[in-house]
């Protein structure tokens, strides 16, 4: 008797228990059918916003042209290099056979403080965790000529996907005649107001952006699905000014001696050509302050353009 009593407890616990895994089963069952039917739309599109996107990619910059054709700004392309270890064409085989000579060449290149040993250590180090280093930085502003060499690199040479070189390019303005007419031709810097010729015409100077497929990787960064852009940026239009070069430059070595020899404060100077009214040179010279930057954001000391008091401050001069 005692013996069927601990039978049929075993066996409602036993049913007790399948009926709860039996539940769960269903559950879980319509929980996948919903997400692959009625919801499969939604999480479809979540996931694209999550691991791929589209990101702007800069056209190249109009230039800025003196009367004669000469170049006052310019951009110059410069690329920021990265190896993807993750990338999926890089076999075991691949790896072992290029690592050596591909330490010796970075290690001749660009940190000559790592031997190629310690190069060595490095790249398998970070290649064993591929997955977690897609996009290791190797060198920043390389120039076109850089690249072209790089490309050449044991493993590098193989491409994008089977070699894992990620190559990204960017412009960066050059104005070849420093500080001539820098603040008349001014600039365009995130965070601050846009000055001068460059940000009055920034429409016209800055083309159409295109587009570029990204991807995910860890780390929450993203990095080119392809070499390409899916849509190609249309680069923006030169500008032609009435500025002429030497006038220019002589009119601001003048200013500058000026005021050095009078101690001002600022000065400037604007030629005109009577018949036609152009404007042919702009000087602007003044101390420079602890805030005062350059196009690139950098501190100036001494004398600079530092604003376009020609254009700036509008009054009759005293002594006409």
């Amino acid at each position: 008797m005692l013996g069927f009593n601990i039978r049929n407890e075993l066996l409602v616990r036993l049913y007790f228990v399948f009926g709860v895994v039996l539940v769960l089963a269903f559950v879980i069952f319509g929980r996948m059918l919903t997400l692959a039917t009625t919801q499969r739309g939604y999480w479809m599109e979540k996931a694209k916003k999550n691991y791929l996107k589209y990101v702007d990619v800069e056209a190249e910059r109009g230039n800025i042209l003196a009367e004669d054709g000469s170049l006052l700004a310019t951009s110059l392309p410069f690329f920021d290099l990265h190896i993807d270890f993750g990338a999926e064409g890089v076999t075991e085989d691949m790896w072992v056979a290029n690592r050596d000579s591909l330490a010796l060449c970075l290690a001749s290149i660009y940190n000559t403080d790592w031997t190629p040993g310690g190069w060595r250590y490095v790249l398998d180090s970070l290649h064993f965790d591929g997955k977690n280093n897609r996009y290791w930085p190797i060198k920043k502003d390389a120039t076109f000529n850089e690249v072209a060499y790089v490309k050449q690199f044991p493993l590098f040479r193989n491409g994008r996907f089977k070699g894992g070189l990620v190559v990204e390019q960017h412009g960066k303005r050059f104005y070849p005649f420093k500080m001539n007419a820098h603040r008349t031709l001014g600039y365009v810097r995130e965070g601050a107001q846009p000055v001068g010729i460059e940000g009055q015409f920034d429409n016209v100077l800055g083309g159409s952006r295109g587009q570029r497929l990204m991807m995910r990787v860890p780390g929450d960064i993203y990095i080119p699905v392809n070499d390409l852009t899916e849509i190609e940026p249309k680069s923006g239009d030169d500008i032609v000014t009435t500025l002429d070069v030497n006038i220019q430059d002589a009119a601001e070595n003048a200013l500058l001696r000026a005021c050095s020899i009078h101690e001002a404060d600022h000065g400037t100077a604007i030629v005109m050509e009577v018949k036609t009214g152009k404007v042919v040179a702009i000087a602007n010279i003044g101390r420079t302050g602890e805030d005062d930057l350059d196009e690139n954001g950098k501190k100036q000391t001494g004398w600079w353009e530092t604003y376009n008091y020609g254009v700036g401050t509008l009054v009759e001069p005293g002594s006409m």
